[in-house]
């Protein structure tokens, strides 16, 4: 069976609408006259066929007229019989079928427009081969009805209405077996708006394709496509990747959420760690820090003072010294938040109040790392308890005084991102994971199809939604741990004791 990749987007809350061809006026009559042609020719046929054999009855015979009606209905019957016969059996070329309005064609490439002409011709039977109904009469009333055909430099776009009491997900859901009818390899899933949905044939699929984040921050790449989609994309932003259409997928900065992130080893997660992180460090105001148990990530630049795993690993003292940090933070911008009487919250951009972005690396590896290490003491002496109380409130308080946290797991288990924590993540992102269970409680109601794509495909690949985005397919750019150091700067110089006693 052919495979549906890519880009597949659905959201029971998302409602967007999409470019559909439409018809002019004149167009109208012309769709009108192609599809009742056949029905007023049939029956013109057999009135005239009718006519001439009474009329040459009667003036042979002189026979009475009623008569003559009663001999028109063995007639009449075997040709109501054989246009069934040929309607039973070619339903396109049927004398009875009223064909429901056939898609808008706007193919230009001569090569593409027969293939187009074929689909559009054939797409009641495409429909029941892909199960979408049980036969072509009920593709005709029901649906689900193809609307349009358009050719874009992203490829071929087929529009298609959902039936009567189905869902658009369902749709999408049979994307494989629509490309199967259509003996197409590929066969995207763009966009739903609840009543249409958007497949597409790429003319490539850039979910195969390595885009390098230097290229797309210096202007050097080749797709150029991806390059307009980013012009076009609200500024500024941070940018994940690009989608199988070759569309830019960010996360614009003015729009305040914390971001979870999950994955894997070797899923592409730490690349797409890099990535964030080296673009906000790329701009001027931003201060990072936080928890790293390998100290990949943190800079020699930066103002607060990560917790990095030393030769004894993330110690308690060293999650307690950070803490003292953070909630100081946390209570001093608090405070400002209140004394400024016009203001419920600071801007991203604010001067006095600068973008502070918590990075909690292997969350739940730290938090294990810490209850083996408190073993054995007093639950008031404890520092777990109290990194997990921080960890809540800032999810909960920090988005109003301008802290963001980055949340990053193998997976993000109940056990240690509960679902209050949960649902203050805005933005969710999930690479390659071992059960879809785990994608499924960052992306409540992922289909089949998109779980399957996301099981089988390419390191870098993820799944990600946030407040202006619906769920989506995308490739994380790619940005090697090198070129990470440039963005960052050095990495802190520790001293031997340092190291040993794990205090930055």
């Amino acid at each position: 069976m052919a495979e549906s990749r890519g880009d597949v987007s659905q959201s029971s809350g998302f409602n967007k609408g999409l470019s559909v061809p439409r018809y002019d006026t004149k167009g109208e009559m012309l769709e009108l006259l192609k599809r009742q042609w056949r029905p007023y020719t049939f029956w013109g046929l057999l009135a005239i066929v009718l006519s001439f054999f009474c009329g040459l009855i009667n003036g042979m015979t002189g026979m009475n007229p009623l008569i003559l009606l009663f001999l028109c209905i063995p007639i009449a019957g075997v040709y109501l019989i054989l246009g069934g016969m040929v309607h039973s059996k070619l339903p396109l070329i049927s004398p009875f079928s009223t064909i429901p309005k056939r898609a808008v064609l706007e193919v230009a490439s001569a090569a593409n427009k027969p293939f187009a002409v074929d689909v559009r011709n054939s797409w009641p039977q495409i429909a029941v081969n892909a199960r979408l109904a049980s036969s072509v009469f009920n593709v005709r009333d029901k649906g689900p009805h193809l609307r349009a055909i358009k050719e874009t430099p992203a490829g071929m776009e087929f529009y298609v209405s959902v039936a009567a009491g189905d869902s658009a997900t369902k749709l999408i859901e049979a994307a494989p077996n629509i490309a199967s009818a259509m003996v197409v390899p590929v066969l995207l899933a763009a966009e739903n708006n609840h009543l249409l949905v958007k497949f597409v044939i790429p003319s490539k699929n850039a979910l195969n394709e390595t885009v390098e984040l230097s290229s797309v921050l210096n202007g050097t790449c080749e797709n150029d496509a991806l390059m307009e989609s980013l012009n076009n994309s609200e500024k500024p932003n941070i940018m994940l990747g690009v989608t199988g259409l070759s569309e830019a997928v960010t996360i614009p900065l003015k729009v305040s959420q914390h971001i979870g992130l999950q994955g894997m080893s070797r899923s592409g997660k730490s690349v797409g760690l890099y990535s964030l992180l080296g673009q906000f460090r790329s701009i001027p105001y931003v201060q990072i820090t936080g928890i790293d148990p390998t100290g990949a990530l943190p800079s020699r630049h930066d103002q607060i003072p990560w917790v990095i795993g030393g030769s004894k690993g993330i110690t308690p003292a060293s999650v307690a010294r950070w803490l003292d940090q953070i909630e100081d933070i946390l209570s001093t911008r608090l405070m400002d938040l209140r004394k400024s009487h016009y203001l419920d919250k600071f801007d991203y951009n604010d001067p006095d109040h600068p973008l502070i972005v918590c990075v909690f690396e292997e969350h739940p590896g730290v938090l294990a790392s810490l209850k083996l290490a408190e073993a054995g003491v007093k639950p008031a002496d404890r520092v777990l308890d109290r990194l997990k109380a921080v960890f809540s409130r800032l999810l909960m308080e920090s988005l109003k005084i301008n802290m963001r946290c980055i949340v990053v797991s193998q997976r993000a288990d109940a056990e240690y991102l509960g679902g209050a924590q949960r649902s203050q993540l805005g933005a969710r992102i999930s690479f390659k994971v071992e059960e879809q269970s785990a994608v499924e409680m960052f992306h409540s109601g992922m289909s089949g199809t998109e779980w399957n794509t996301l099981k089988i495909s390419q390191a870098g690949t993820a799944i990600v939604q946030h407040a202006d985005q619906p769920r989506t397919m995308f490739r994380a750019f790619n940005i090697g741990f090198l070129e990470y150091r440039e963005l960052a700067g050095p990495m802190p110089e520790l001293e031997p004791e340092e190291l040993e006693s794990n205090q930055v």
